[in-house]
């Protein structure tokens, strides 16, 4: 059986791409990735909200994949 092992969010991220992501309230939008913050391992994601709003998500955490 394989063993878990972690990887940064960052390797899931891509410019052109999507993130699910959840505010206070607990509601979920999908935010369009412009941009990337970081030379060879990226440490934030600049993101586009639906309604226009831009700003910087950290995406240097790690996550265990299973």
């Amino acid at each position: 059986m394989p063993m878990d092992y972690q990887r940064p969010i960052s390797d899931f991220v891509e410019i052109g791409g999507t993130l699910m992501l959840m505010n206070a309230d607990g509601l979920a939008a999908e935010h369009q990735v412009i941009g990337l913050m970081g030379d060879d391992q990226p440490w934030g994601a600049i993101v586009l909200s639906p309604n226009g709003e831009q700003f910087i998500i950290d995406i240097s955490a790690y996550v265990t994949v299973h």
